[in-house]
C-alpha cells in the first residue's frame, strides 16, 4: 500500500490536537481495529503481510468471523432470558 493512501495514514497516525471527551477518552479507529482483530484470533502485528494475498485474507476473515460471532450472540440470548425471568417475577 502506498504511503499517501488515506486508510494507511489514518491507521498509522496519531491525532495532533484536540481535547479529551468527558467520561473517558474515545478510542481511535486503530484501537478498535486491533481489538476486533484480537477477538477474531488474528495477530494485528501481521496485518499487512496477511493482507497481501486477498483470497487467503478473505478466507481467513470469513473463518475468523464465523468462529467469533456465536459467542456474543449466545451472551445476548443469555442476558435476554435472565431479563425475561426477572420481568416475569
Amino acid at each position: 500500500m502506498s504511503e499517501n493512501r488515506l486508510l494507511k495514514q489514518a491507521f498509522y497516525s496519531q491525532f495532533e490536537h484536540g481535547t479529551r471527551c468527558r467520561g473517558g477518552q474515545r478510542k481511535r479507529y486503530k484501537d478498535i481495529l486491533k481489538h476486533n482483530l484480537k477477538a477474531c484470533s488474528i495477530d494485528p502485528k501481521e496485518l499487512e503481510t496477511l493482507a497481501e494475498y486477498r483470497s487467503s485474507w478473505r478466507a481467513m476473515c470469513k473463518a475468523s468471523v464465523q468462529h467469533f460471532e456465536p459467542e456474543p450472540v449466545a451472551e445476548l440470548k443469555k442476558k435476554r432470558s435472565l431479563y425475561v425471568k426477572q420481568a416475569g417475577d
